[in-house]
């Protein structure tokens, strides 16, 4: 069958709890804090559709991982085939066929438990193969870097009371505004879609100077309002004539800071988190991390059920919102990109793999399902990017689920960081490159001073094969470490930069990322390298079935 993972040739029994690790290592792979902005999809998609495309999501990212895993089988029996016939044209005797199957299977068993998404790449289309996958990776992981330091700083912002107050607007000058009689309440239980809070306030544009008149003694400070709220207010008046127009409505006020401050809040311990060199010592901490996600996703689907009522304003499709919705939901399926290391990492266990990926993608379809349906069910056009944020403000338990999120999402930030570093160090200062150190010259039979392409080359040099696969490079010692710890600052910076100029968008940011890297990684790749790898063997119908989901994939 064309589906049929390969099986490796020595499967061994396994005792319960490796096959608990290693399914749980898939479900990590796949589940993250996208579960977020799920509902908001739905809200893009519409309740029908949104639940038909999930569906269509979740069978195209199960199927397209069983077959870049499949290519991977099939890169190595071409490196094994090679290497074999390279052996048959250098003449070697008969006596020592014995001798040569011993060393193939030993490359194989290497290949197996090193190759990578990018060897697959190189194998099936050269170094452009490498390429893609190396920016399309960059350009995910960076991505949700991102988007990691919007979630943080809208998350810390949520924790902060809100002031009840009352907005007056004159619409002879509508320049004027005045915000009286505000009071602190304790508890907002569902505030209404439309309010006002410090981040509105916030993102006024500077152009536009509004004489604020503060006349509530408890606010201490004038906010420039959006010019965009005045189509909002300007649909009712509470009195009119021809000199004076005024519309008097409650809005909410957040007490918090600047949000481009709150965005900015983890910096420090993420530049402080990208200098730590083995991703080993964090694994305590990443067990913590991933206990706190799920508090505060249990937390919210309890939330959800509690007095759960259906919103008046849901719509069963949306036509205008569904490329947005695709690509959340793309993206919200994000562990394509570690489902090899993860296969390969599954030694004397891998048989499993297909049934443990079947039961990660099902229980991730489950999880997104139910935050999708019940999120906007509940909230309809109300929702917020970050379901979160749809919580009582002011609460008990909206600070404990918010708590428990910017816990496990500011430990987990290194490692999404980690691929970013790794693969710009290599581009870097690995030799060849740019601001590698120069190269030394040695005797050939000093192992020592081997350049880094010999040392990580995939297939060892005894064997006398021509295929290289350079993976994992390691940097020279040479490298400074200062340098290194630069790059990985700057890079850093980067993404808050970026987090900062989009604070306000952190599902169009999901969206985007998943459109474009992960719908690359994802679906049109494996499908590329699949046609690659085995067009000459495969039947006309999964020729059809991969150039079909090379097209649609992009829309």
């Amino acid at each position: 069958m064309e589906n049929t993972l390969p099986i490796e040739i020595s499967p061994r029994v396994v005792n319960w709890h490796t096959n608990l690790s290693d399914f749980a290592n898939m479900v990590k792979a796949f589940i993250g804090s996208n579960y977020l902005g799920v509902a908001f999809a739905f809200r893009q998609s519409g309740l029908a559709a949104g639940i038909v495309g999930l569906f269509f999501i979740a069978v195209l990212t199960d199927h397209c991982c069983k077959l870049i895993v499949k290519c991977k089988y099939e890169a190595i029996r071409n490196v094994v085939d090679a290497q074999r016939n390279l052996r048959v044209t250098n003449g070697n005797a008969e006596e020592d066929e014995v001798i040569e199957e011993e060393e193939l299977m030993k490359i194989r068993k290497q290949l197996q438990r090193s190759m990578t998404y990018g060897d697959v790449g190189q194998l099936s289309m050269g170094k452009l193969g490498l390429y893609i996958v190396n920016a399309c990776v960059f350009l995910t992981q960076f991505g949700f870097c991102v988007g990691y330091f919007i979630l943080i700083g809208n998350t810390i912002f949520a924790t902060f009371p809100l002031d009840t107050c009352d907005l007056h607007k004159n619409f002879t000058n509508a320049s004027e505004f005045t915000i009286t009689n505000c009071r602190r309440d304790h508890l907002i239980k569902d505030p209404p879609p439309r309010l006002i809070t410090l981040r509105d306030l916030s993102e006024s544009l500077d152009n536009h100077t509004s004489n604020f008149t503060n006349v509530n003694d408890s606010m201490n400070s004038i906010f420039p309002f959006l010019s965009d709220i005045d189509s909002e207010l300007s649909r009712n008046t509470s009195t009119q004539n021809d000199s004076w127009s005024t519309f008097s409505e409650e809005v909410y006020i957040s007490t918090a800071p600047s949000l481009k401050l709150l965005v900015l809040i983890p910096l420090p311990l993420f530049i402080f988190f990208s200098y730590i060199r083995n991703l080993r010592h964090l694994g305590p901490i990443s067990v913590a991390a991933n206990i706190s996600i799920l508090v505060g996703c249990v937390s919210i689907i309890v939330f959800l059920v509690d007095g759960f009522s259906i919103s008046k304003t849901y719509k069963l499709i949306e036509y205008e919102g569904l490329p947005v919705f695709f690509g959340l939901v793309a993206g919200a399926f994000e562990g394509i990109g570690t489902v090899i290391p993860i296969e390969s990492s599954m030694e004397g266990n891998r048989h499993n793999f297909g049934p443990f990926l079947h039961g990660a993608i099902g229980f991730l379809s489950f999880v997104l399902t139910s935050f999708g349906i019940m999120g906007y069910l509940r909230f309809g056009t109300g929702v917020q990017q970050m379901l979160n944020a749809n919580l009582p403000a002011g609460s008990d338990f909206s600070l404990i689920v918010n708590i428990c999120l910017l816990f496990g999402v500011v430990l987990t930030f290194p490692l999404m960081m980690y691929p970013v570093i790794e693969l710009a160090e290599i581009y870097t200062f690995a030799e060849g490159r740019i601001c590698a150190p120069k190269k030394k010259y040695y005797d050939d039979d000093d192992d020592e001073f081997r350049s880094a392409s010999d040392r990580d080359s995939l297939l060892p040099s005894n064997t006398g094969t021509n295929i290289s696969l350079p993976v994992a490079a390691t940097i020279s010692h040479e490298v400074a470490g200062w340098k290194r710890n630069l790059v990985r600052m700057i890079l850093v910076l980067m993404a808050a930069g970026l987090a900062v100029l989009f604070r306000n968008s952190f599902a169009y940011i999901l969206a985007f990322v998943g459109g474009i890297g992960s719908t690359l990684l994802a679906f049109i790749l494996p499908c590329i390298f699949h046609l690659k790898l085995t067009w000459t063997t495969m039947s006309i119908c999964v020729k059809i079935k991969d150039i079909v989901i090379i097209i649609v994939a992009p829309f």
